[in-house]
């Protein structure tokens, strides 16, 4: 029997899964003891999508004083274009509003259609910039900041 789709707070546990998407990004890979170390913050935020058996996705990130950043948001690429980045980005937006966190931040490079698209949709806007934070295929990247403020 195959278990239903679902996002949960990922735990310590979910450390090596969630590090794994990793290879599906052209973010900095994040070891198993940076997730587990992240996780034992009181701060931090972590979800893991699953399908059945299968990782979808994560994101991670934390808050604190009011304000939160996503780290990373990692949908595998056998799970795209199903609506996993959004749902995730949703769960995380609640449990910021829950938090009381005021604004979610984030970074994304300026080459990543999907995701200016799906934050976008979400909610956030452009903030600043941060030229050539990135290396793609050798050749800088800008990073483009962007936040979200959330209502009550």
């Amino acid at each position: 029997m195959t278990s239903p789709a679902q996002i949960r707070a990922a735990g310590e546990a979910d450390a090596a899964q969630i590090s794994g998407l990793f290879r599906f990004s052209d973010l900095d890979a994040w070891t198993p003891e940076n997730v587990q170390w992240l996780m034992r913050e009181q701060r931090a935020v972590a979800l893991i999508a699953e399908a059945g058996a299968e990782v979808a996705g994560a994101i991670i990130g934390s808050g604190i004083a009011g304000e939160a950043e996503i780290y990373a948001l990692i949908v595998n690429p056998a799970f795209r274009k199903q609506g996993w980045g959004r749902r995730l980005l949703t769960v995380f937006t609640d449990i910021c509003r829950d938090r009381d966190i005021e604004v979610i931040h984030l970074e994304v490079a300026v080459d990543n259609a999907a995701a200016l698209a799906l934050y976008r949709q979400g909610g956030f806007a452009e903030s600043g910039r941060r030229p050539g934070y990135y290396q793609h295929d050798g050749k800088p990247v800008d990073a483009l900041l962007m936040s979200r403020r959330l209502q009550s």
